[in-house]
């Protein structure tokens, strides 16, 4: 019982060493950078509590289009419905956790879990579940399908931006965007922002990184590697402007 309030008390200590006045303080350690359980500690209690992009709507470009998607080791699911909507859930199915999408694509009628066929429609609702009540007896009264369906994320959309919040209970999108809408607007106008809108799928680049994300966070968080690694951009986005 003692090792997880040790580890929380380790933790908010070297956070609280991170932001000492500079000839006071220290950075992260090692373990922050290599270990799983604080990988898992920042995705429940900082990107689970806000919002965290993870793909574009763009990418689901018909009616019944899916994309599975991997966030920090929850496999979660993008789908747009026959209607066009388009919704997040957890890749999942609700009997044994058996994951149900595998790769992008169009989905022509329901999704079908590989292990029992039970079967979910592009809203996330169980439709099928064979056998559930005996052999050839597919509904068991029971059982309510309609309290077995995928389970739902929390999600937004901005400039063709997925924006999921696991925790539920984040402020609005719109709210937290606040400060760099209005910053943009006096450079954009009021219909600005539709100029920075992805216009196809060809319009964007994917780098796979492999490292623990904070240090990509930390990279772009600062200029004193540009006149090496970057001359050009040193060029006009000087060192001594940053």
């Amino acid at each position: 019982m003692t090792a997880p309030i040790l580890f929380h008390h380790n933790s908010v200590q070297q956070l609280q060493n991170v932001l000492r006045p500079i000839h006071q303080a220290s950075g992260l350690g090692n373990e922050f950078y290599t270990e799983q359980a604080y990988f898992e500690l920042e995705r429940d209690q900082v990107m689970a509590k806000t919002w965290a992009c993870v793909g574009f709507a763009s990418d689901l470009p018909k009616h019944g289009s899916v994309n599975p998607i991997d966030f920090m080791g929850f496999p979660l699911l993008l789908m747009r419905n026959r209607e066009g909507l388009v919704q997040v859930f957890h890749n999942v199915c609700s009997h044994r956790g058996m994951k149900l999408v595998q790769e992008a694509g169009d989905v022509q009628g329901v999704i079908r879990c590989p292990y029992h066929s039970w079967t979910y429609d592009l809203n996330g609702g169980l439709k099928g579940t064979p056998h559930v009540g005996g052999v050839n007896q597919h509904k068991d009264e029971r059982f309510a399908c309609e309290k077995h369906g995928l389970k739902a994320i929390r999600s937004a959309i901005w400039m063709d931006m997925v924006f999921i919040n696991l925790s539920g209970d984040a402020p609005a999108l719109e709210a937290m965007l606040t400060p760099l809408t209005e910053r943009w607007s006096q450079f954009l106008g009021d219909d600005g922002m539709n100029l920075l809108r992805r216009r196809s799928t060809g319009d964007a680049a994917s780098i796979e990184v492999q490292c623990n994300w904070k240090l990509a966070v930390e990279n772009y968080c600062e200029a004193y590697h540009l006149p090496w690694v970057h001359p050009a951009l040193n060029s006009y986005s000087r060192l001594e402007d940053h």
